[in-house]
């Protein structure tokens, strides 16, 4: 009687096939390939989501407690055509983002402080940064990239930049109508 009941009890063992045995390590396999991507997917779409409470009169401190979540790379302040301008990057592993910021100005006064007098943001697929040769991008950085940016978007933007870039939010000063 009792060889009976050990014997009853090995059954009881976790058993399974070779195809249940596959099917899981498929499973596992794509979870894993894919869930950073859907990660990064959902963070770039709530980055575009906080990017709409950016405007007109915000300051560049107001940009960045609006962005907190989303870290930055890089900014960069400069006077570029008589502007005073911001450019921030935020990268992720598709785009990088650059926020630029057209801002008010005062001799001597702070610059995270300067009312913004138009903001927009562009989307710049890495694959556009990607026409450099290897050796250039990686001694350069992002800053080259940043600061070309920087050039094209203060400029007249008629000129052939080489970037393929998507703007994805603006608030520009309204145009004066005519009387």
């Amino acid at each position: 009687m009792t060889s009976h009941t050990n014997a009853s009890r090995r059954c009881w063992k976790l058993r399974f096939t070779l195809r249940t045995l596959l099917f899981l390590v498929t499973v596992i396999a794509v979870t894993l390939w894919a869930w950073p991507r859907w990660r990064n997917y959902r963070e770039e779409v709530n980055f575009e989501k906080a990017v709409e409470a950016i405007g007109v009169g915000n300051t560049t401190e107001d940009v960045w407690y609006f962005l907190r979540e989303h870290p930055y790379k890089l900014t960069t302040f400069a006077k570029k055509h008589g502007k005073h301008v911001v450019l921030m990057s935020h990268e992720w592993p598709n785009a990088i983002y650059f926020t630029y910021m057209v801002v008010l100005s005062e001799p001597g006064g702070a610059s995270d402080q300067a009312p913004c007098l138009s903001v927009e943001v562009f989307r710049v697929p890495r694959t556009s940064l990607k026409q450099l040769p290897r050796s250039e991008r990686e001694a350069s950085g992002i800053q080259k990239h940043m600061n070309d940016f920087l050039e094209f978007i203060a400029g007249d933007r008629e000129e052939i930049s080489g970037f393929d870039y998507e703007l994805i939010h603006a608030d520009l000063p309204e145009s004066p109508t005519a009387m």
